[in-house]
């Protein structure tokens, strides 16, 4: 199962390459590697990204104990400089069912597994830089 969104780099030049700090934050319990017994509560990456190309970002669940209920926060940085952000919910069987009042409580926009469980979750996004006018992170599709 894996969850993601696809976004775009807006800004000028056009083609310009600019390097992005991709951070996602787990939730408060942590990630619980059984084999190392380290917790972990996020990983980052830069990763260099193309001015006004599409791309893809996702969290794949390769192992069981990553499967951590609760909210999940994908945030993209750039020169220091938080520019957006999407939050998720992750509900395993034990969290509260899909069909009742799913965000109830919730400061997520997105719910991934449960008794539904959706295998892809893919939000169309576009990130606006410094040097452009608009929100941070503005949805240009569903």
């Amino acid at each position: 199962m894996r969850f993601g969104l696809r976004y775009v780099i807006t800004g000028a030049p056009a083609g310009a390459p600019v390097d992005i700090r991709l951070v996602t934050r787990f939730p408060k319990a942590g990630l619980l590697d059984p084999v190392s017994g380290v917790r972990h509560h996020q990983t980052e990456y830069t990763t260099q990204g193309v001015i006004g190309a599409s791309a893809y970002r996702e969290f794949t669940f390769d192992q069981s104990w990553e499967i951590v209920p609760g909210e999940w926060v994908f945030e993209f940085w750039q020169a220091g400089r938080n520019i957006g952000m999407q939050k998720f919910c992750v509900m395993d069987a034990e969290s509260a069912p899909y069909e009742a009042a799913p965000l109830q409580g919730a400061n997520c926009a997105f719910l991934i597994g449960g008794p539904k469980k959706l295998d892809v979750l893919n939000l169309h996004t576009a990130l606006w830089f410094p040097w452009t006018r608009g929100w941070p992170m503005d949805r240009v599709g569903g």
